[in-house]
């Protein structure tokens, strides 16, 4: 009896672990619902400083939507602009920390790729502040990099929930496997048979 009782609750365990993951795995997404809530507002607050309004009109809050005049601006950045170009990454700094800490805790296969980007993007203000090149140029390249690293981090990011997708329906196999031997010993143990015999009036029967 005690055999039977502790097949029972490791199938029971089994089958609590399997309904835990599909209940975590929806919490994690409304957790990452609210912390991309939380991150537009961060950013949208940092884009909306009042010491970046001296290039608004030069340089695009969101990269990927650069337009078409601001590509062909063929203007360098004036007195009254390098400030805002020089301390832009300062001024956007709650920004980048907030998407950092969301890329890390919710796509990390994307965050170096984040990284990088903004690397990239500062010796990218450099040549545009020290006048080796245009608005025009700036937003151009500004554009494409950001439109590259768009496609890599979704590229990685779904890789990465690929294998653990895979990895996930491995264990999920695993555990359905378990639950089964765990059923099969358990009809094992309660299903018996007997052979009996008689004997005139008596009757015999012996349990296998």
């Amino acid at each position: 009896m005690r055999k039977l009782i502790q097949i029972i609750i490791v199938g029971l365990s089994s089958l609590v672990l399997s309904g835990c993951a599909q209940y975590q795995a929806q919490q994690r997404q409304n957790a990452m619902a609210m912390a991309q809530l939380t991150l537009n507002a961060t950013c949208q607050e940092a884009i909306e400083n009042p010491k970046l309004d001296p290039t608004r009109d030069q340089i695009a809050d969101n990269p990927l939507k650069t337009t078409v005049a601001q590509m062909a601006d063929t203007r360098y950045p004036t007195v009254a602009q390098h400030d805002a170009i020089e301390h832009r990454e300062e001024y956007l700094q709650s920004c980048i920390q907030a998407s950092e800490q969301y890329f890390s805790m919710y796509a990390p296969a994307a965050l170096p790729i984040y990284q990088q980007t903004e690397q990239d993007g500062k010796a990218r203000l450099a040549r545009l502040l020290s006048g080796k090149m245009t608005f025009g140029q700036y937003n151009t390249e500004r554009a494409h990099a950001a439109s590259s690293a768009w496609t890599a981090m979704q590229q990685a990011e779904q890789g990465r929930v690929a294998q653990a997708q895979q990895l996930y329906l491995q264990q999920q196999a695993v555990t359905q496997q378990a639950v089964q031997n765990d059923m099969n010993t358990m009809r094992a143990l309660t299903s018996h048979t007997a052979t009996c015999t008689r004997f005139g009036n008596t009757v015999n029967c012996v349990g296998q």
